[in-house]
């Protein structure tokens, strides 16, 4: 049968636009976004691509251009995710953007028990994992887990896939089950696929909007845009926010969709088991504001600027008293007649996951308006501890009311100078590396504008054209370490240090243009080993001039023996 050329273009057309319609996101503007973000709870059997998991990977965790799709908690980001479907579990790399098999044994069949039975026919189900080698603090990464949720949350919402997030886990048997090491411990899982029911048609909560604060508009950008435009800022211009503005981030940040569940409305970010703890204040030149979601307005708590006192009360993070307006998250554990999603007996990692997810909403509102933001955790890395008193007694708040972290955001102000490195330092030293050791390089970085994105040791073999870069690990006291790895007898390694800042200025330590240099001595060389061989040779020398001298000896003491002697 002859088909016309026009209609075969046209079924290949249809086939192309097919493709791109289930491999890339909608361009919804983000408020619509957050708008439609639901909880699903039910799926189709349908398999999502590798496209659109690695899109919904990378959007929660990964990279976009010099930055990461999340703030950092604490002194380092502190997840690993693991994707599990039919075919086994597989382990996110956001360095890479890909992902590998970690265990083709484990599936999410194997997995069902230990999480609540919520894989379902989801194609996926994401595993969140908190990695305590890398930051020890498990409220800080709760935290960072809430960011990467909402990530997730809105990247499913954008690519017509469903979510929900699952606390109540059996965490241990997760970690038996994915043969995690003890210090790798599953918080959270987030079954992926597509809805049985199709997203509703979503928009802020116009009718509650009834409050001093204008409606929310539609900003120009995409989720996907804002993770891209998104600026970790520590120095802002002058100019206010206008009420525009802060309009914007509060209902980001705590404020009602029209989509409806169970008779009531959804709110901007999920929380644990339905129920909204936190408290949003704004503090800025004027006063202190408290906001009130149900009619999208702000009421004054507190007259005058405090912005300088809640800096100093965070471990002096006094940078932060120059940002325009300072958001506060709070928990009210009195919400409720006290019932507030822990009551007691669950753990407050619960409360930090539903603040993690607060965190990323301003931070994503913000780059949607052209903002620069940033967190601070300094000095409330305890719950309810010194830094917490601190802030309610500045803020006259009751014991009952625990403040978390503070956000300070403004307009963009331009940063022009490139971070600070230091000299490094490697061991073993230069002159004694061994064949195929590993060498260690540690540095110290600083920048006191945007803060310091990310250090790379980049180093190359016997003055090769080619380097090779390597992302090192931040620590504590701005050092940051990377290791090269070993190599043969007589190889030339050279290396420097590159540092970028979060505004993208860069900076390079490379010895002013000779590099840091060292060269791979034979074994021989190594001090240790040459002192031991030379105390042997020692030996042996004195062992042998001891001998002679017994043989001389012996022989002057046999030619002086009288002969009959001799001749018997």
């Amino acid at each position: 049968m002859h088909i016309p050329k026009t209609i075969v273009c046209l079924i290949a057309l249809f086939l192309l636009c097919s493709m791109f319609y289930t491999s890339y996101a909608a361009s919804y503007p983000l408020e619509q976004t957050i708008s439609r973000r639901q909880s699903v709870r039910s799926y189709t059997n349908k398999n999502i691509s590798s496209q659109q998991l690695l899109e919904v990977l990378r959007s929660a965790y990964g990279f976009w251009g010099a930055h990461r799709s999340i703030p950092r908690m604490g002194y380092d980001y502190s997840l690993i995710i693991f994707s599990v479907n039919a075919t086994g579990s597989y382990r996110y790399n956001p360095e890479t953007n890909t992902i590998t098999l970690h265990n083709a044994n484990v599936n999410k069949e194997t997995i069902r028990s230990h999480d609540s039975n919520w894989p379902s026919d989801a194609s996926v189900v994401l595993v969140i994992v908190w990695n305590k080698t890398r930051m020890n603090n498990q409220y800080f990464a709760s935290a960072e887990a809430g960011c990467l949720v909402q990530n997730v949350y809105l990247a499913a919402a954008s690519l017509e896939l469903g979510t929900c997030c699952v606390g109540t886990i059996n965490s241990e048997g997760l970690r038996s089950d994915l043969q995690l090491p003890s210090d790798l411990i599953p918080l959270l899982v987030m079954p992926l696929g597509y809805p049985t029911n199709p997203y509703p048609e979503a928009s802020p909560n116009y009718d509650y909007m009834t409050g001093n604060l204008p409606p929310v508009q539609y900003s120009a950008l995409s989720f996907k845009d804002t993770l891209r435009n998104m600026m970790f800022a520590k120095k802002w211009s002058t100019e206010n926010l206008s009420t525009q503005e802060v309009s914007q981030l509060l209902w980001a940040a705590y404020g009602y969709t029209n989509i409806t569940h169970d008779d009531s409305y959804h709110r901007t970010t999920p929380g644990a088991y339905g129920i909204y703890p936190l408290i949003i204040y704004v503090s800025n030149a004027t006063g202190t504001y408290q906001y009130l979601p149900e009619n999208h307005s702000t009421t004054k708590i507190l007259h005058g600027d405090k912005r300088i006192a809640i800096a100093s009360a965070c471990a002096s993070q006094l940078w932060a008293s120059k940002a325009p307006t300072i958001f506060l998250i709070v928990y009210n554990s009195s919400h409720d007649n006290g019932w507030t999603g822990d009551g007691g007996i669950l753990p407050h990692e619960f409360i930090e996951v539903d603040a993690g997810t607060v965190i990323q909403q301003l931070f994503l509102e913000a780059s949607a308006w052209n903002l620069g933001a940033n967190i601070v955790a300094n000095g409330l890395e305890d719950w309810n501890g010194a830094g917490a008193e601190i802030l309610r007694s500045i803020l006259s708040l009751p014991n009952s009311l625990i403040p978390l972290y503070i956000i300070p955001i403004g307009s963009r102000a331009p940063d022009t100078i490139p971070p600070k490195i230091g000299i490094p330092s490697q061991n073993p030293e230069p002159t004694t590396v061994q064949p195929n050791q590993k060498v260690t390089v540690t540095t110290n970085v600083v920048d006191e504008e945007t803060g310091v994105l990310e250090v790379i040791l980049s180093y190359n073999v016997n003055e090769s054209q080619t380097w090779i870069n390597i992302t090192m690990k931040p620590s504590q006291n701005n050092t940051y370490t990377a290791e090269i790895p070993g190599f043969e007898v007589g190889t030339k390694i050279q290396f420097k240090i590159i540092a970028y800042d979060y505004a993208n200025n860069v900076a390079a330590e490379d010895k002013s243009g000779e590099y840091y240099v060292y060269k791979v001595i034979p074994e021989l060389h190594n001090p240790l080993l040459i002192f031991t061989i030379t105390m042997l040779i020692i030996l042996i020398l004195i062992k042998a001039e001891r001998h002679k001298n017994k043989l001389r000896k012996i022989k002057t003491q046999t030619n002086h023996l009288p002969i009959k002697n001799f001749l018997n």
